[in-house]
């Protein structure tokens, strides 16, 4: 990003079948810098297959003090905390934002 002169992000989508953490892993500097403000990535039976889990996203996110909604037609559902009942690998959207 640096390289282009780019010093903010304001919005990135995750769609990688089940690789989403290998993804936000690789842009942790970004990260760690406030250097990108929304993240949305999907969320599927794909994490399973790859062995992937909310929880590790959300472990990984909340220490850089993002905010996560659950993604729905009738808007963005808060989610305060982190729960085993939301890993259940059903197709949902989640958006984490700074």
């Amino acid at each position: 990003m640096l390289e282009n002169n780019i010093s903010k992000i304001d919005f990135v989508k995750i769609d990688v079948e089940g690789n989403e953490l290998n993804v936000l892993k690789g842009a942790l500097n970004s990260i760690r810098a406030g250097m990108i403000n929304m993240i949305q990535f999907e969320y599927n039976s794909f994490w399973q297959k790859s062995s992937s889990t909310l929880e590790a996203v959300f472990d990984l996110l909340r220490t850089e003090k993002f905010n996560f909604y659950r993604l729905t037609p009738w808007g963005k559902i808060p989610i305060k905390k982190y729960s085993k009942r939301i890993e259940n690998y059903k197709q949902s959207n989640y958006l984490a934002v700074l």
